[in-house]
């Protein structure tokens, strides 16, 4: 053991992560970077290859701590008011997927497989990294190793589900919306008048005022600091009665309609690339002290789980889209978003796009009507309500 040091111990970190990229990219986002980055872990937990501690070891679990210190906030700055007011019938078809999952399998994930795992399993599968890891900590503080093992797995393997549903959804839908562009000529003049439209100036904020040269990393991170402190004297003030998770969305919203935030500050300071690495490569500490037979035991609950929230998803989603005068292939690929997420949702709808566009014409029209859906639907299910949830779910187990 005393050849892994902190150097070895990331370097090691950083190899997994990077094959899990290439592996991404070579199947064209098919199989899930963080289903490979499990199996290489697990393997290498089961075999003795890595140390049980190789994210301590690797202050991987540390750097976690500091980007929770800023990341709900961050995502809280994501939720732009005017794009959802524009696609609100989206966000009410992604809303009613997210309920759906919530009323649906939370009675009946109980009644199959305990309380604990449905409550566990539930802010999961709405979507989201985030209420898998508020989902997991919380049922690895209660002594459960397995529920937070079964809240990670099902985060794992819900592409499965997702991925291929989304692409066979949206390629059906890009067909029907292409045959009607290509009979009617209105649509096509109402496509280009649609992007020759004019914008309005947007309002200045107090960003404005501060000069581009003084927008240092540092710029960014203080300001998320401040905020991350605001929300600390808030919860030490009021004995935590506000959901932190909430609290901390809350609070990037409130940064940016004021303008004291711009969007996605974490970006804006290069901050995101190792701290999001650290953040996925935390997951894989709740399969430190795993075991294949606890694994095996899971299977059935993982995927028991998957198919209950994917029904769910489909009688919600076709019930509110038929409401919002949406087609089926259309609210089936909103809902599943709770399964996707950016950047998933957006190769697959750009392969969706190149699969079925045969002119540049076309596949403007199609990336006017598909991707502002998949883009704000996941935004809503999987950066911002499904943290949500796991907020609310986290006081019930």
């Amino acid at each position: 053991m005393g050849h892994w040091t902190l150097v070895t111990a990331l370097t090691t970190v950083f190899i997994v992560m990077y094959i899990a990229e290439i592996v991404t990219k070579k199947t064209k986002a098919r199989v899930p970077s963080l289903l490979v980055v499990s199996i290489i872990f697990l393997a290498g937990y089961w075999s003795g290859l890595f140390p049980r501690d190789i994210l301590d070891v690797a202050f991987v679990n540390q750097m976690r701590q500091i980007m929770l210190l800023f990341v709900l906030i961050n995502i809280g700055t994501m939720f732009d008011i005017k794009e959802i007011r524009q696609e609100w019938r989206t966000v009410v078809v992604i809303l009613a997927a997210v309920g759906g999952i919530v009323a649906l399998v939370t009675p009946l994930g109980s009644a199959l497989f305990g309380n604990q795992m449905a409550l566990a399993a539930v802010p999961p599968l709405t979507g989201g990294g985030m209420a898998t890891i508020i989902m997991s900590d919380q049922a690895a503080a209660m002594g459960l190793p397995e529920i937070a093992m079964l809240a990670t797995l099902i985060f794992v393997f819900q592409g499965f589900f997702g991925f291929p549903l989304t692409s066979y959804f949206l390629r059906r839908e890009g067909r029907t919306l292409i045959e009607s562009f290509r009979r009617d000529k209105a649509l096509r003049a109402q496509s280009s008048a649609g992007e020759s439209a004019g914008t309005k100036a947007a309002r200045k904020t107090v960003n404005d005022l501060v000069p581009a040269k003084y927008k240092t990393y540092t710029y960014y991170l203080t300001k998320l600091g401040i905020l991350a402190c605001i929300v600390y004297f808030i919860n030490l003030y009021t004995g935590k009665y506000f959901s932190d998770t909430i609290l901390q969305i809350a609070i990037g919203i409130i940064g940016v309609m004021c303008g004291f935030l711009e969007k996605e500050p974490l970006k804006k300071a290069e901050s995101m690339g190792i701290l999001q690495l650290c953040l996925t490569a935390s997951f894989m500490r709740n399969f430190a002290n795993s075991t294949p037979q606890q694994l095996f035991g899971l299977i059935v609950p993982i995927f028991g789980f998957l198919v209950l929230g994917s029904i769910a998803i489909a009688i919600a989603s076709i019930l509110f889209g038929k409401l919002m005068k949406f087609s089926v292939n259309m609210s089936m690929a909103v809902g599943l978003n709770c399964f996707l997420g950016f950047p998933f949702n957006y190769i697959i709808c750009n392969e969706a796009i190149s699969a079925t566009a045969e002119t540049e014409e076309e596949r403007e029209y199609l990336n006017g009507i598909l991707m502002p859906k998949m883009i704000i639907s996941g935004i809503v299910a999987v950066s911002i309500v499904s943290t949500i949830v796991a907020g609310m779910f986290v006081g019930m187990m």
